[in-house]
């Protein structure tokens, strides 16, 4: 239950003198112009077209496909950008998939720029280039629609620190990112417009208090160094309660105003905070470690077979497991490596035997994945079920803000997932819908 002046209050830290990005000071600069594609009714979305009309900025509604959104861009050009972390990994991929299909010498060019602009970026946050931004940039920029953008804005799910840099070099953009809940109107904390560090988001906002709790389940203490637990907020944009739930009220809101988010971070040394695990999402398995889902699949999910993961575990097993969705657009390059026939459908793959080759592919791009980003062992899945149909919102397993719905993914691979752990670990690899 939000009020009015919850919203109104979201609003105002949002357009705090010191944070606002938008720019009406300069009579040379564009009208600042906001593209709104996701669901209006969705909190991340209500507190963007609020803040942008409240400002004074034009806005401009997509035509509803989010797979023309680059079409959208294009059209409307805007001078800011508001999205999550998947869309900007698709930006991102796409990038580097067309530079990958070039001639060697743009190729070579492309990588020497980026080079150069990255180790700008990180010895004195310059991220102007005349002669690169000329050269390459600026065409790379225009042909996306974001030619006139100076900032874009990332929310809902962490995104990784190349990605952010990337945009930052190559789009010439600040890079912010945020973190809130539906229940605190989404604004809670946000990165500075001239903060290029990653790895956070941000400080609090203005008007909001965060204390971090004990977890010690988790060995999250508020006392260790640096400073970890539950990220618990209190402020003016924090919601009422829950509509006609008293129990889960009292469960997540505490009578002094304090909402527990059942989020864990932990403070940097410049006092920004770092979202570390999730209270809710963490499986206990049989040995007694803890694996947080969405810390692994933020790690898996960027190898490049993989478009979608979902891990799950279970508290009497002692490994994890994964569905996984390939990604089709590498799948033409993998056949061929791999002598398969594939006509340009995932359900193609169920020729001699193409789909146990294709789990075997991912399981290694994972454990890579994993090595690389120093995960524990048990934190790996050890199997993977290959499934050809995107997660999506029309198909009830992804939110508007392209969130997994954890709850539905588990009711609908539960006993794909439950026949898996009854063949143990040294069993064949099972049949997929591949």
């Amino acid at each position: 239950m939000l009020l009015h002046g919850n919203v109104i209050s979201a609003i105002e830290m949002n357009n705090h003198p010191k944070f606002a990005i938008l720019n009406f000071k300069d009579v040379s600069h564009p009208q600042e112009e906001h593209l709104s594609y996701l669901p209006l009714a969705h909190i991340f979305e209500t507190i963007n077209i609020n803040t942008a009309m409240y400002a004074g900025c034009a806005v401009g509604f997509y035509q509803g496909d989010p797979l023309k959104i680059l079409e959208d861009l294009t059209a409307l050009r805007p001078t800011f950008f508001v999205s999550v972390p998947r869309l900007y990994n698709r930006i991102y991929d796409k990038i580097n998939t067309d530079v990958a299909a070039a001639s060697t010498v743009k190729r070579l060019m492309f990588s020497r720029a980026l080079k150069v602009k990255l180790a700008a970026l990180h010895e004195s946050g310059i991220v102007d280039n005349s002669f690169w931004d000329r050269l390459l940039f600026s065409k790379l920029q225009a042909g996306l629609g974001l030619d006139r953008c100076h900032t874009m804005i990332t929310g809902s799910d962490p995104i990784s620190s190349e990605v952010k840099d990337f945009m930052r070099v190559a789009i010439g953009v600040r890079m912010l990112e945020g973190y809130g809940l539906t229940e605190t109107v989404a604004t809670l904390t946000a990165t500075h417009p001239d903060d290029l560090s990653n790895a956070h988001v941000g400080m609090p906002s203005t008007g909001a208090q965060i204390k971090l709790v004990d977890v010690p389940e988790m060995n999250y203490v508020s006392s260790a160094d640096p400073p970890c637990g539950e990220i618990c907020v209190r402020g003016s944009n924090v919601f009422l309660g829950y509509y006609k739930n008293p129990e889960k009220t009292a469960e997540d809101l505490e009578p002094n105003g304090w909402f527990h988010t059942c989020d864990v971070g932990s403070w940097t040394t410049e006092r920004c905070l770092r979202i570390i695990d999730r209270k809710k999402n963490t499986f206990k398995l049989a040995q007694g470690e803890y694996a947080a889902a969405e810390k692994i699949e933020n790690v898996l999910g960027r190898c490049s077979l993989v478009a979608q993961i979902f891990v799950y575990g279970d508290s009497l097993q002692s490994y994890l497991l994964a569905v996984v969705v390939p990604e089709i657009e590498e799948m033409p390059a993998w056949a061929k490596a791999n002598s398969v026939p594939f006509s340009g459908a995932l359900e193609s793959l169920t020729q001699e035997g193409a789909g146990q080759k294709l789990a075997a592919s991912i399981l290694e791009q994972l454990k890579s994945a994993a090595a690389e980003a120093r995960l524990a062992g048990f934190e790996l899945p050890k199997r993977v079920y290959l499934e050809p149909e995107l997660f999506s919102v029309d198909n009830g397993l992804l939110t508007p803000t392209l969130k997994m719905k954890r709850v539905e993914l588990k009711k609908r691979y539960k006993s794909t997932l439950d026949s898996m752990y009854s063949l143990g670990l040294h069993s064949a690899v099972p049949t997929s819908k591949l």
